[in-house]
């Protein structure tokens, strides 16, 4: 089943920074990045989904960016949003693909990507 995505703009008080189920990175500085999005804006917006439980939006992908434009004083956010119906298997795998073309994970990263993808899948 293909996930269900929409784009919009999101103010970054609707966005919970520390609900964590999706991250796949740790440990990283947003010294480079802070200054790439002060220089030429977002290249890339996160990607939400909205919990109905919590009320807020929860981020799948973009952890890093959304500190770096809260940092930078950014009061909202281009976005792109899952369909709150997707399953969280789909999220995190969606999650875990988007960063692999693009980095190299640390042992902290890969312990964390091996337990959540066996939470997921037998």
């Amino acid at each position: 089943m293909a996930l269900k995505i929409r784009s919009t703009s999101v103010s970054l008080k609707e966005i919970s920074k520390e609900e964590m189920s999706f991250v796949v990175t740790a440990g990283r500085s947003i010294k480079s990045l802070k200054t790439s999005i002060a220089k030429i804006g977002l290249a890339a917006p996160p990607y939400l989904v909205f919990s109905e439980a919590d009320g807020c939006y929860r981020i799948v992908c973009g952890f890093l960016r959304i500190k770096a434009v809260t940092e930078l004083g950014w009061t909202e956010v281009p976005a792109m949003i899952f369909d709150s119906k997707s399953e969280e298997a789909e999220l995190f795998l969606f999650s875990f693909f988007e960063n692999l073309p693009h980095r190299t994970f640390n042992p902290v990263e890969k312990a964390n990507i091996a337990e959540r993808l066996l939470e997921y899948f037998s």
